[in-house]
């Protein structure tokens, strides 16, 4: 046990208060409740020289937005109060008009103290009573980060302060409630026997130094003394103010910041989530993806105080800006599909709600305040069908109707009825015209490919792509996959599959997890995902890829290749071209290293058998991740070569994607390196990624090739950070 005032661990038990125990502290003489930590008793010795023109506080505990003040006029015309953020702890104005008025005598001390006992609050004038009345919710000012004492205005504000013209002795802070007789043994410009939280005597020589050394920085707006002797200080005109500098919770907010930029293994242009571990700040499927009021929104998974959904908003795909979260409130949700109204006045977000299928809607420009779950009436044809489960549901909006797809899971949670987790489940399909009335359109899919009835289908997101339609979805052993295919009459039938998540984490699994998509101004079909890269410490946890842009040509090949907003962040352009790289050896590039880079490798026709490049190498190009085309494997894979602890090179990391060369085609490679994760993209048909933990002076990058000689190109690019630090 330590005292809450000085936190000294000489502590003893001192009798109890209203049943609680109760502690004195045998360094500083504070009484204190274990737990409790909003009782105070605010001090302060004044005098007006004339009657205030305008609200003021003679003492006032601030943090960031909320406050509690010791003022006078401020919500009673001559009478003192208690004035609190939204008058959540002030007297009701029945109580107020109670309170005496105040007969101000210019020029003449007095002395008032505002108590906080458990949900008590007493407001005592030259040790006698004024007022006392009873509060919901006392607020721990003492143990905030933000505490600021202010003095003169009711709380500092970037309007001009609105103060009093008078002198003030002696102000303090106790972080305990004072008894009156307690108040009325205190002394302006005295120590008392119980050591104040806070204390400014202004007859001190240094009188903006606070004498418990609690607050160390004070700022002064214009508060003066007049002669050396004088034991109070002068507020000349109705303007001036004082205040202590919440330091410590900028030298928190600094160090914050520092420790972020100085983490080696935090990306700097990928897009990561603001703060918290993954206990504190639990972030996982992306949830959706809308451009909404000239703003690109991106919200996902993500627990912070609560279940809810984390949000960040950009104008140009690349710079994000962190939302306050959505859905608070809600109990949390899964996956689900996002689509703004008919009318263009709402966007809707359908999900699973505290066991149910519902939805929240949202309107306004930054999509910050949303909805309660309002409940989707589920067709009873649907709860009777023994393949319908409500699971990862997507959303669109075509012709004059609304459709919720709903995917399939085992052993789904919310679904009790027997035999409902023997296995899978499959896609179902309804339809509305106005989100209330709903048509079940049965099962989603007319068919299904060989080898896939065993996979789930989760966390989907239908659109047109080209001249096919395509399903893009995870299952939870393979990660990201797709589905191209015909949509016709309700019913998508597929035509072709295959697997997006080739890279795979030290616990073998997939690392491109739950792409989502959303459709630009100018038509591009954009996707993001989560990377299970297993990377962050207590600071952060979570890495989104970089926006793709997804698109099928004609001959039915998707392709796929990082947005061209992406360009924006390049700097220093470096070119080494016509390098020959002889069988067998290596070639360092000369020019060009880091590890915030984007390469552009081009790679000429060539008869050898295994060829690549290497990035994040040690000086002996070694123990770099090895980024390679295999001729007669038909693959492109990306491998950590460092050396490890663990003898089991199973555990580390890789990436093996299915690739082949088309007859006189140069492999295209660009790499993305952006600290520990590296991002490739193959001939804009293939992506990988993977992560690299390296030490901060293996930045080398060279070419490799085996089983002949080899041609290229590079071009290489510093990379400005796009994320806040």
């Amino acid at each position: 046990m330590n005292c809450k005032n000085c936190h000294s661990d000489q502590v003893t038990k001192n009798g109890f208060v209203r049943s609680k125990q109760r502690y004195r502290c045998k360094s500083c003489s504070c009484n204190f409740v274990s737990g409790e930590g909003t009782d105070k008793t605010l001090v302060s010795w004044f005098c007006f020289d004339e009657e205030p023109s305008k609200p003021c506080s003679v003492i006032s505990l601030q943090a960031i937005d909320k406050y509690d003040a010791l003022a006078f006029g401020q919500d009673a015309l001559g009478k003192w109060s208690t004035a609190s953020n939204d008058n959540t702890r002030t007297q009701t104005k029945e109580q107020l008009t109670q309170n005496p008025a105040q007969e101000i005598v210019p020029g003449q001390f007095m002395m008032m103290a505002a108590v906080y006992l458990d949900k008590t609050v007493t407001i005592y004038r030259d040790g006698e009573v004024y007022a006392s009345y009873t509060i919901e919710k006392p607020f721990d000012f003492l143990s905030s980060p933000y505490l600021q004492l202010v003095i003169g205005p009711i709380k500092l504000s970037p309007n001009h302060a609105k103060s009093f013209k008078g002198k003030i002795k002696d102000v303090r802070i106790y972080a305990q409630a004072l008894t009156q007789e307690e108040i009325k043994g205190l002394k302006p410009n005295e120590p008392s026997s119980i050591q104040p939280f806070s204390w400014f005597d202004f007859s001190k020589d240094g009188w903006p130094d606070d004498q418990t050394g609690r607050f160390p920085e004070i700022k002064n707006g214009g508060v003066r003394k007049e002669n050396p002797k004088d034991g109070y200080v002068i507020f000349d005109q109705d303007n001036r103010c004082l205040n202590t500098m919440d330091s410590e919770a900028v030298r928190i907010a600094r160090d914050f910041r520092q420790r972020l930029m100085d983490d080696p293994t935090r990306p700097t242009y990928h897009l990561v989530n603001s703060e918290g571990d993954g206990d504190r700040n639990y972030s996982a499927d992306p949830n959706f993806f809308v451009y909404w009021k000239g703003q690109y929104h991106f919200g996902y998974m993500n627990k912070g105080d609560e279940y809810a959904f984390g949000h960040y908003t950009s104008t140009d795909l690349v710079h994000w800006r962190r939302r306050k979260d959505c859905g608070l409130g809600s109990g949390g949700c899964g996956t689900g599909g996002t689509i703004i109204t008919k009318d263009g006045k709402k966007v809707i977000f359908v999900g699973i709600f505290g066991g149910r299928a519902s939805y929240i809607e949202s309107s306004d420009e930054n999509l910050e305040e949303w909805s309660k779950p309002i409940d989707i009436q589920v067709p009873q044809e649907a709860l009777d069908a023994d393949y319908w489960i409500f699971w990862d549901p997507d959303a669109w909006v075509e012709g004059d109707y609304y459709y919720v797809y709903s995917g399939s899971h085992a052993g789904h949670p919310f679904d009790k009825r027997p035999g409902s987790g023997s296995w899978y489940k499959e896609p179902t399909l309804m339809r509305s015209k106005d989100f209330k009335n709903w048509e079940f359109l049965g099962k989603f899919m007319t068919k299904d490919l060989p080898g896939l009835d065993r996979q789930d289908y989760s966390c989907t997101d239908f659109f047109k792509l080209g001249h096919k339609q395509m399903k893009l979805l995870i299952s939870h052993s393979w990660g990201a996959r797709y589905y191209l295919g015909e949509w016709k009459d309700n019913k998508f039938t597929p035509d072709f599959h295959a697997k997006m998540s080739w890279s795979w984490n030290p616990d073998k699994e997939p690392v491109y997890w739950v792409p989502k998509t959303y459709l630009t101004p100018d038509g591009r079909r954009v996707a993001m995902t989560l990377l299970r890269a297993k990377l962050g410490n207590t600071l952060w946890s979570a890495t989104f890829s970089l926006p793709w842009e997804l698109s099928l040509p004609d001959d039915g090949i998707l392709r796929i290749k990082p947005v061209r907003e992406l360009e924006r962040l390049r700097y220093n352009e470096t070119v080494e071209s016509d390098m020959v790289v002889k069988a067998g050896e290596k070639c360092r590039l000369k020019e060009i290293l880091g590890d915030t880079v984007e390469l552009n490798v081009t790679i000429k026709p060539t008869e050898a058998r295994d060829f690549g490049v290497k990035v994040l190498c040690d000086k002996g190009n070694q123990n770099g991740l090895n980024i390679f085309y295999s001729a007669g494997e038909k693959k492109i894979s990306v491998r950590d070569e460092k050396e490890t602890i663990d003898p089991d090179t199973s555990t580390r990391a890789y990436a093996d994607a299915p690739f082949e060369l088309k007859e006189g085609e140069d492999l295209n490679l660009r790499i993305f390196i952006d600290k520990p994760i590296v991002e490739v993209f193959i001939n804009d048909r293939q992506a990988a990624v993977q992560r690299h933990l390296h030490k901060p002076e293996d930045v080398g990058i060279c070419l490799h090739s085996e089983g002949g000689d080899l041609k290229a190109d590079v071009t290489g690019w510093k990379m400005a950070a796009s994320s806040q630090w």
